[in-house]
């Protein structure tokens, strides 16, 4: 075998295991982030207490008509608050 020949196989040779090594990494990432995701997740539930932390319960607990009613009553408060600052702020503005 000639030099060029050696040369051209020790190329592909670094070229398979560089893609093999960069598999490897991330597969190995990959385990990372869920390893970590597991640790958050059950710290969560540690600092929050069992019965705190009901994600799931919630989302399935969801009721869009109850939603659209608690919205509509917030904005009612906030139209009221509103008016009071603005009625407030006319009063205050006459007497001087």
């Amino acid at each position: 075998m000639s030099r060029l020949e050696k040369n051209i196989l020790k190329k592909s040779k670094r070229r398979k295991i560089r893609i093999i090594f960069k598999i490897l990494f991330i597969l190995a990432m990959i385990i990372n982030l869920t390893i970590c995701v597991f640790i958050i997740d059950k710290s969560a539930k540690d600092m929050l207490g069992s019965d705190a932390y009901l994600l799931n319960s919630f989302i399935e607990d969801i009721n869009i008509n109850d939603i659209k009613v608690n919205m509509n009553e917030k904005i009612n408060e906030i139209y009221k608050v509103k008016d009071k600052i603005i009625k407030l702020y006319n009063n205050s503005k006459n007497k001087t």
